[in-house]
């Protein structure tokens, strides 16, 4: 029993071997640069057309607010302080990028 499983171990052994033997390395080689290549212009791509719009927009955003509470209603200074104290932690959020950033965009920080 144990020598025919061994026997086959070695069968699908030599299999692998001989497979492995017939690989074009040069076309292999030229396959993986070219998956490499395609993935990195997707991610440029993807962060020149959603992640920086997005990122821009929000600073847009926060200063627009900015301005509606400096120059808007009377509003208490206790109100004012704290919009403001959010409107700083939102424009340090939008203005980190780290690489977790580059790859998977602001993931809802928005």
């Amino acid at each position: 029993m144990l020598s025919q499983i061994l026997s086959q171990i070695n069968s699908a052994l030599s299999q692998i071997n001989s497979a492995l033997s017939q690989i074009n390395w040069g076309t292999l080689l030229i396959a993986l640069v070219i998956t490499g290549m395609y993935l990195l212009l997707y991610l440029l791509i993807r962060w020149h057309t959603i992640v920086m719009p997005n990122r821009l927009e929000l600073k847009a955003t926060v200063h627009s607010i900015r301005a509606d509470v400096r120059e808007g209603p009377d509003l208490d200074q206790s109100i004012r302080e704290a919009v403001r104290s959010l409107l700083n932690e939102a424009e340090s959020k939008a203005d980190k990028s780290g690489w977790r950033d580059f790859l998977f965009g602001s993931r809802g920080q928005e």
